[in-house]
Parts: C-alpha cells; structure tokens; sequence
C-alpha cells in the first residue's frame, strides 16, 4: 500500500510538474545530483542470502536509472562539479556525477561496461587495504556471521553478552541492548555502536564458536590494481572510502588521520594521479573527521545525505543513495516518476537522518559543533 501510494503520489507530480517545483523550492535544483550506488550485480535473485539487500542494484535496474537522470542531467565528473563548487560559478545545466563505495569488483563487471557504452564518467571510492586480496568487508563479514548465528536458539543472548563490554557510549550500549533477530538489523546495531577493532573482536568470537569456517561468496570480492587501473583511464575518478572502512566518528583522532593519510597516499602512488575525492564510511562525520579530511590533503568530501559542515560545506557534499527497490511503482516496477520525485527530493520530507554527525567521545573544541540540511 506504501508502495502503491508513492507511485500514485510520483506520477501526478511528474505530470504537473510538483517535483521540479518543490526541487526549486527546497533548493535541490540548484545543487549539482550525486548519486551513490554500493554494488551492481547480475541479478538480485542470487545474491539477496548472502547480501545486505540494501547495497544491492541489479544491472537493469541500474542502467534504468542512469537513463532517467540522463534525460534530466548532464551527467560529468566530479572534478568538473567541484570547480564550478569551489569557484561558485553558477551551472549552465543540471548536471549529476554518478558514484560508488567501497569499491567491489562487480561494479568493474556489471556498471562500468554499461557506464563506458554510453561515454559516461564516474567515479569509484575504494577501501585500499582491500585491494586486489581475497578479504571481504568487515560488514560483510559480520552479516554473513551474524545470519549463521542468529538461526541458533539463544542468539540474542550471545551477542549481548560478546558485544555490551565494547560498548563506550550510553548510546552505543542502547543500541546493543535492542539487537534485532534480524541480521540486517544487527549488523546495523553493531557497526553503528563499536569501533572498528572492537567489531573485529566481536568476529573473532563468532569465528572460533563455530564449526565450521566462513565462506565469504566470490562476488563479495574487492577491485583488484588491474581493474582499478583500467577504470581509472575509461573515465572513472578515483576516491578514497579510508583504509579499512572504519566508521571514522567512533576512531581516535591520530587512528582517524592515518586512515586518511594511508589511504591517500597509497592510491595517488600506484595511479600516479592526485586524489581529491573523499567518500566518509556510512556517511558519518563529525566537524573533528571533517577536519582530519581537510588535514589529510582532501579537496571534495561525500557523505549519503543532506547535511552539511557549517565551515567545510565542500568536504560534506550531498548525495543521493540508491538501490533496486529507490524508485519502484506498486508492482515493483521501474518508475520514472517516483525516480524524478527521488532526485528533487520530494521524500525527504518524509525522511529523517538516522546519523549522529557528532564525535563520539571525539570533541577537540576549536570548532562548533553541527550540521546544517542542504
């Protein structure tokens, strides 16, 4: 019924034009459209038990959206809409930039191949650690693990007892006091309460308390220097998304500085090209992590929604994340309506930032605290 009612709701503001009218009203169309992906894949079908769903765009969905924008948008790099940003000239069409995190090899097979058919740039941000090894993403390692897991009687009280004691905030031990069943939901639960080694620690348990060893699927598989190198001279722009994927609010300051730093300068020495192009892990900074971003040498900073950073706006740039299921009709179906109310932001009225864009425990003073909503 949701489904239903977006869809109708999405078409009579397509028709009457309601969603560009709001998109000027709430500003979206003066902004330049980023969006996001995490993974393109053959199909959903085979890969939905094994994956976080949520991360998951098939490639006929994806080359779908990217045909939408296109006829709405001038689709560029995002070298070019961070000048026009920095100089503050305005654009003379509305342009979009279309990227992805975490840089896993199927987008190399399944986006890229569509993305270069049509002479479209892009731009990957990957985790350099990953890179060209078998070693699967920490979330996706603890999804996998937590899926097994939780099909055992008493999991719930498991998981408490392994994860309460790395918990360092109130609000992170709230978090943990309310896992979910539902391993989705509790990977969520603990990648948003615990710091990357205490997650680490917590994967360790679920490892040696089982049987048998973990499988991590041959799609889950990281970019490879091949890959990434090929890309990057078809017309992808090369980010950094950190070292290891750590969620940089929960890091000590000198742990946040080196997975910056690291990264940087790891992929500027084997690309042979400047990197100015920062994506944060889920999105989530703080005004000290934004600081640390301009710090380590970063001109242009992504997060996954409309807030921004009152002194650094360009280290806090918006996008639009999407997936399969970000633009389906009534009978899950790809609409174009409800894909135009989506870029002009029609749903954020409806939406609310999940995200703490506050340090955890991490507050130097020298700036003030807070976001603004773009």
């Amino acid at each position: 019924m949701r489904r239903q009612f977006k869809a109708a709701a999405s078409r009579l503001l397509s028709v009457t034009g309601g969603d560009r009218f709001y998109g000027v009203l709430s500003g979206q169309r003066r902004s330049p459209l980023i969006v996001g992906y995490h993974r393109v894949v053959e199909s959903l079908a085979s890969m939905q038990h094994t994956s976080i769903v949520a991360m998951l765009t098939s490639r006929r969905t994806f080359e779908e959206q990217i045909d939408c924008i296109a006829r709405r948008y001038r689709i560029t790099t995002l070298d070019e809409i961070g000048s026009h940003l920095e100089s503050g000239e305005p654009f003379e069409k509305r342009v979009a930039a279309v990227t992805f995190d975490d840089g896993y090899a199927d987008v190399y097979h399944n986006a890229f191949p569509i993305l270069r058919r049509k002479g479209l740039p892009s731009a990957v941000f990957v985790v350099t650690d990953l890179i060209g090894h078998k070693t699967v993403h920490q979330f996706d390692r603890l999804y996998l693990l937590l899926s097994r897991e939780l099909k055992r009687p008493g999991a719930i009280h498991r998981l408490r007892e392994m994860t309460l004691p790395h918990a360092a905030t109130i609000v992170a031990l709230g978090k943990l006091r309310s896992l979910s069943s539902d391993p989705t939901l509790a990977t969520q639960a603990i990648l948003s309460a615990l710091s990357h080694e205490a997650i680490n620690s917590v994967l360790e348990t679920l490892e040696s308390s089982d049987l048998l060893p973990l499988e991590s699927p041959e799609s889950q598989r990281p970019l490879d220097w091949r890959m990434l190198e090929e890309m990057a001279g078809g017309g992808v722009t090369i980010g950094s998304h950190t070292r290891r994927h750590p969620l940089l609010t929960f890091e000590a300051p000198e742990v946040v500085l080196e997975e910056l730093v690291g990264s940087r300068e790891v992929l500027g020495r084997r690309l042979g090209c400047p990197i100015r192009h920062f994506a944060y892990p889920d999105g989530q900074f703080s005004t000290p992590v934004v600081a640390a971003v301009k710090k380590a040498g970063y001109r242009f900073g992504y997060g996954i929604c409309g807030h921004r950073d009152l002194l650094d706006p360009l280290l806090t740039i918006p996008r639009r994340v999407l997936w399969e299921n970000s633009c389906l009709d009534g009978r899950g179906r790809f609409s174009s309506s409800v894909m135009h109310c989506n870029t002009n932001g029609v749903f954020d009225i409806f939406a609310r930032c999940a995200r703490n864009h506050q340090a955890v425990g991490v507050d130097d003073g020298s700036r003030p605290q807070g976001c603004e909503a773009n």
